[in-house]
């Protein structure tokens, strides 16, 4: 694998909210090695964290059903 640090669309974790999105990131020989910040509007923001929302509740709630635990404790 080449280290040419190309931006591609990749699962990253996005820590302003809080779990891993398809986002463009800079990836090379060792991984994400930038986050591409994307200028979005308003109104993109908004659906982007009730999606980014959506997917870190059915998370927390499966990871609830299947172990018995608090997924937002554990990470704590």
């Amino acid at each position: 694998m080449s280290d040419a640090h190309t931006e591609l669309p990749v699962s990253n974790y996005r820590k302003d909210y809080g779990v891993y999105l398809f986002y463009p990131a800079v990836v090379g020989r060792q991984g994400v090695v930038e986050q591409v910040q994307l200028k979005l509007t308003d109104e993109e923001k908004e659906k982007l964290a009730k999606s980014a929302n959506y997917i870190k509740t059915r998370f927390e709630d499966t990871y609830a059903k299947v172990t018995g635990e608090d997924a937002a404790k554990s990470e704590a």
